[in-house]
């Protein structure tokens, strides 16, 4: 019985999972603090609040604007968790 729930409580986080971070963004986005911590650009490198957070948002905070031929560092509670180079077709929204 465990083997045919197993993927079905499996599927019911998942999607839990996804319903909390649609409605998490939808709150933030009509002015309502969630508390989340999100990633945030420093001046020469992405600062994460955890190694969770989705390459897409930690991408969305590289300035438009930003130009450089170095690696962009990304760092969590002071520790270097990753680096990534910005490319001609960069597109931090994406």
């Amino acid at each position: 019985m465990n083997e045919e729930i197993l993927p079905l409580l499996n599927e019911l986080i998942d999607r839990s999972r996804r319903t909390e971070t649609r409605l998490t963004k939808y709150l933030e986005s009509i002015g309502f603090d969630t508390r989340v911590q999100r990633p945030y650009w420093n001046g020469h490198s992405v600062i994460v609040p955890t190694p969770a957070v989705p390459i897409c948002d930690i991408l969305a905070v590289v300035p438009p604007d930003y130009a450089s031929d170095e690696p962009i560092p990304v760092r969590c509670k002071g520790q270097f968790v990753m680096e990534f180079y910005r490319t001609e077709n960069f597109d931090g929204a994406n």
